[in-house]
């Protein structure tokens, strides 16, 4: 029988658990000009709404920086994600997600991978096509990724 947790295809995904948002190849835009950046805007307004803090209420409080392991038999859960955390990226603070200072927000999010279970502390690293002064901030910060 097949686990209905589970997905059935597990193999036919080039980048398991990777998802970056707004899902766009280039990210380019005038500041100055709303409608240059709107669809930006549109996108992480709407990848970010199933991670509104009355959403997640609903979702069990995981430790941070721990596995949250499940029983194969158990109904699986997920760990509360609130959309607040992420500060000036949630669009709470800022409604055009920083575009309208030039600082835009780019969103990666890392599904968990079935069965995986990665070594030490994972990390993310993003770098811009051209050499430029360009200050990159993360959250959490120094890129790491929680294991919750």
């Amino acid at each position: 029988t097949l686990d209905d947790n589970t997905p059935k295809y597990r193999d036919r995904v080039s980048n398991p658990g990777l998802v970056i948002r707004p899902k766009f190849m280039d990210i380019m835009f005038n500041r100055s000009d709303p409608l240059k950046y709107k669809q930006y805007v549109q996108h992480l307004e709407s990848f970010l709404q199933p991670y509104n803090d009355t959403e997640q209420e609903k979702n069990d409080l995981c430790m941070y920086g721990e596995y949250t392991v499940q029983d194969q038999e158990e109904v699986k859960r997920a760990c509360q994600f609130k959309r607040s955390l992420l500060g000036e990226c949630s669009g709470l603070v800022d409604s055009s997600f920083g575009y309208a200072q030039g600082k835009p927000c780019v969103l990666v999010k890392m599904n968990r991978i079935i069965g995986l279970k990665p070594g030490g502390d994972p990390t993310i690293n993003c770098t811009s096509k051209r050499e430029s002064d360009l200050a990159m901030e993360y959250y959490p910060s120094e890129g790491r990724i929680d294991k919750m």
